[in-house]
């Protein structure tokens, strides 16, 4: 496995990279993924806890990825919580980039009620679009997260 640059270079500049965001549960994990050129999040569901499932969906994105010409890289983020740890944990064991968020720093709007759902959750802009603005902004691994 290649040695990625973690901090230095932008997502976009020299890397193919594929974002994935999770939302955990026990029975069930949701997955959102975004590739390289594309600006739509596809979404797929797994059993809670099925890394043979989940190492071959990181191996079919990283594949669709390299038809690119570029070296791939695989960033993820998920709230911490029930798996959060030792997934962060194998995740970095499969080259993964991977960002654990403290449940508490997402922000959303507290006088407003709103609906809570996994999908709402895996569409929030905390997810959809914080893993691309926090590159572009420069965030280093593990910086506002449980590394």
């Amino acid at each position: 496995m290649s040695k990625l640059n973690l901090t230095d270079t932008s997502a976009t500049a020299e890397y193919a990279t594929v974002y994935v965001a999770f939302e955990l549960s026990k029975a069930k994990w949701k997955l959102g993924v975004m590739l390289p050129g594309s600006q739509k999040m596809s979404r797929y569901t797994i059993d809670g806890g099925d890394l043979a499932t989940l190492s071959a969906r990181l191996a079919g994105w990283r594949a669709k990825a390299e038809a690119t010409g570029k070296p791939v890289r695989i960033i993820s983020c998920y709230e911490a919580g029930y798996d959060g740890h030792w997934l962060h944990r194998w995740l970095i064991d499969q080259g993964v980039i991977s960002y654990q968020i403290d449940p508490a720093s997402i922000q959303v709007n507290r006088r407003a009620r709103r609906a809570k759902t996994d999908r709402i959750d895996l569409e929030s802009p905390a997810y959809a679009a914080g893993l691309p603005a926090w590159r572009a902004a420069g965030v280093q691994h593990g910086a506002g997260a449980f590394a």
